[in-house]
């Protein structure tokens, strides 16, 4: 029989040298992304916020509520911080939007862990004589976890005090969490507290309570579509705008041209990176979800085939996608959704192909995508504790 030593003296050198390379990188080491599959032309890898009920917020989603609710024509500048896991993967669909900055906690496919960059950000995000966005990165960078690979880009936007004759006139600051750890809430109690009685600033949470005694707004699409028009209504050029994400991320693999013939619709083969698959295994609160966007509206349920065998009847689009609040569902990006939950269980190792089928009439979907679910944040306690149990 072996007997095994947790504290013998190699093995607690070589744990503590393990820890010190994840926690600080050796300067100018590489850094990469993980392995992602080759995709087919059409398929992208989406991030996503997290929603309490309802339709996900894509990447592109956010994008074209920003810019109907916000144009940068209405603004002086606008600052984005990403701090949820993949966090990368939403932050390039900003990349050269004009007057933004954007930051993010983690590179393409890459998991945030609780204790890294995004609590040194929330704390450096305030106003301040000289500062800017510059220098909310650099907090949350020093700050970042060893699993972290943080990136900005865009201009840098000042965080000069507001003032009735200065370059900033008026702020106003929108904090998201879709589901919130203690954590989170502290991130969002942290930024309120930075700009308590900044003259002409408003800061507004969806998703979490902040320092009020309940959650104001809902983590959902539509909530999140009202609050920014609600901002946007306010704002004018000399105002800025602020939106810093904590929390919980999705990753959305997207097939964006489905071959649709007749009342079917197939998706190209759909897996997730390395990253996220790492993600979705380490998580189990996860729900994976199949989700199928028209752009009619669809009032028969449909069946939905995955290329492992699983079969779903009584899909229902029945989630509108409403992403300018004028109402009506046939702008970009809108339409009618159906979300299917599925297990991973039920995914292709190979890649998911997803056949979608309406029992009687001609079917036609703007995408078909599979999405991983909300993960949260890695803690530092999942990442070393397979390093102490794999003593000899």
């Amino acid at each position: 029989m072996t007997t095994r030593t947790w504290f013998r003296p190699f093995t607690m050198l070589a744990l503590l040298a393990t820890l010190f390379a994840l926690t600080f990188p050796a300067a100018g080491a590489p850094i990469r992304p993980p392995d992602a599959p080759l995709r087919p032309a059409a398929v992208v890898e989406m991030g996503a916020l997290p929603v309490t009920s309802g339709p996900d917020i894509k990447d592109a989603d956010l994008r074209r509520m920003l810019d109907a609710f916000i144009p940068t024509t209405n603004a002086h500048s606008t600052l984005l911080v990403f701090t949820q896991c993949f966090a990368g993967n939403m932050a390039d669909d900003f990349a050269g939007r004009a007057g933004t900055a954007v930051l993010s906690a983690t590179a393409p496919g890459e998991r945030a862990q609780y204790g890294g960059y995004h609590d040194d950000a929330a704390e450096a995000l305030h106003p301040g004589v000289g500062r800017t966005s510059d220098d909310v990165h650099a907090a949350g960078v020093a700050g970042k976890a060893g699993i972290e690979h943080p990136f900005s880009n865009g201009v840098t936007v000042s965080l000069e005090p507001t003032s009735d004759t200065g370059e900033i006139r008026s702020r106003h600051v929108l904090i998201y969490a879709g589901q919130p750890s203690a954590a989170d809430e502290a991130d969002c109690r942290r930024i309120e507290d930075n700009f308590a009685g900044e003259t002409n600033t408003t800061v507004t949470t969806v998703g979490c309570k902040g320092n009020s005694p309940t959650i104001s707004h809902p983590a959902t699409m539509q909530e999140l579509s009202k609050t920014l028009e609600l901002i946007g209504s306010q704002m004018g050029p000399n105002e800025q705008f602020i939106l810093f994400v904590t929390d919980h991320g999705n990753a959305d693999e997207v097939d964006v041209a489905p071959a649709c013939e007749g009342q079917s619709c197939t998706s190209a083969p759909l897996t997730f990176s390395d990253g996220v698959k790492e993600a979705m295994g380490d998580d189990p609160d996860n729900q994976p979800a199949v989700t199928l966007l028209s752009p009619d509206e669809v009032t028969a349920p449909i069946t939905v085939a995955l290329s492992s065998g699983a079969i779903f009847t009584n899909v229902l689009f029945n989630q509108p996608v409403d992403l300018d609040g004028d109402g009506s569902v046939t702008g970009p990006g809108e339409g009618w959704m159906a979300i299917q939950p599925v297990e991973e269980a039920q995914l292709d190792p190979n890649g998911t192909t997803i056949v979608a089928t309406h029992p009687s009439a001609p079917l036609v979907l703007t995408w078909i995508a599979l999405e991983s679910g909300n993960i949260a944040r890695r803690t530092p306690f999942q990442l070393y504790l397979p390093l102490v149990l794999r003593g000899n």
